[in-house]
């Protein structure tokens, strides 16, 4: 339950997560997927980049499993990392969309991926 209050807190306070696009999330998942590979330069943009894509990733992954009913996470063995690959390959399947908000976008991904079987 705290989860899930804080992550809609997170989310309604914060108007400017909807101006968000997915191109400006996939441009900081870039820098998630260099330092995943071992080719980080240790920058400070570049570990803002990829810790701020993977919270904002995981942040909608965890408030969708609490209040969407077209989600349900795996109860084991789903990770963070999982959550950031799944919303990867959905970009990546889906460049024309990524104009749209990056919430939106993620929330399709975790459907996609992870559908409730209800």
């Amino acid at each position: 339950m705290r989860k899930f209050l804080f992550s809609a807190f997170a989310l309604l306070v914060t108007p400017s997560a909807f101006a968000f696009s997915g191109n400006d999330l996939l441009s900081r998942m870039v820098a998630f997927q260099i330092i995943t590979e071992g080719r980080g330069d240790g920058s400070i943009k570049q570990q803002h980049d990829a810790a701020f894509s993977l919270g904002f990733i995981v942040g909608v992954f965890y408030t969708l499993d609490d209040i969407d009913l077209k989600v349900c996470l795996p109860t084991q063995g789903g990770n963070n990392g999982q959550y950031a690959a799944v919303t990867k390959r959905y970009f990546d399947n889906n460049p024309n969309q990524l104009h749209r908000p990056a919430q939106a976008l993620v929330r399709e991904a975790a459907i996609q991926a992870f559908p409730c079987k209800r």
